[in-house]
């Protein structure tokens, strides 16, 4: 899972999901967040080596951090995980990549409602 998060609002900008990590990954997830952001953000990564050439052909500022800024990010991703957790079985192991995302986009909306109220 790819997710990008505004540090200053908490509001989740965009989400993707693979069975990998590679440069092509990095850059099908850039191309959804450029389509959200009016412009370039400083984007905060882990030591992904995937990260940096895409990041720069996209034209984001990038630093590599693992703890700080990225905190409220993996806050996000431990609740995610925890919830997940407490329903398995409405998402369950095999599903089609199609039914995830939807639930995905579905958990996104209800992150995003409840910080924009």
């Amino acid at each position: 899972l790819w997710a990008a998060i505004d540090l200053d609002s908490r509001q989740v900008l965009a989400v993707h999901l693979t069975t990998t990590r590679s440069y092509f990954d990095t850059m099908v997830f850039l191309s959804k967040l450029v389509r959200s952001c009016s412009n370039r953000p400083l984007v905060y990564v882990d030591g992904g080596p995937w990260y940096p050439w895409a990041l720069k052909r996209y034209g984001f500022p990038y630093e590599w951090r693992t703890f700080g800024p990225r905190s409220a990010f993996e806050r996000w991703f431990g609740l995610l995980k925890r919830r997940t957790r407490r329903f398995h079985n409405v998402v369950p192991y095999r599903s089609s990549e199609r039914s995830v995302m939807g639930w995905m986009e579905a958990w996104v909306r209800l992150c995003n409602w409840r910080v924009l109220s």
